[in-house]
């Protein structure tokens, strides 16, 4: 029998860089522990933006995806 996962799961992309936390934190705290800017990423859920207010649930998988700017203005 395959058991469901029972925490959340953080990666940086590009790093490589995976943590676990508990359901019920705030996605806001992670960055913060994480010391990541919340400007600086985007946060992706199943491959949809998610707010920093997002409450992490069990099982929840999401990745953070340096936000890249430039260009001439």
């Amino acid at each position: 029998m395959l058991s469901e996962r029972q925490e959340a799961v953080i990666r940086r992309i590009p790093g490589g860089e995976t943590i676990t936390v508990q359901p019920g934190t705030p996605l806001k705290k992670v960055l913060k522990q994480m010391r990541i800017p919340r400007d600086s990423v985007v946060a992706l859920k199943e491959g949809q933006p998610v707010p920093e207010d997002t409450i992490l649930k069990a099982g929840d998988e999401i990745e953070l995806i340096n936000v890249i700017s430039g260009g001439k203005y």
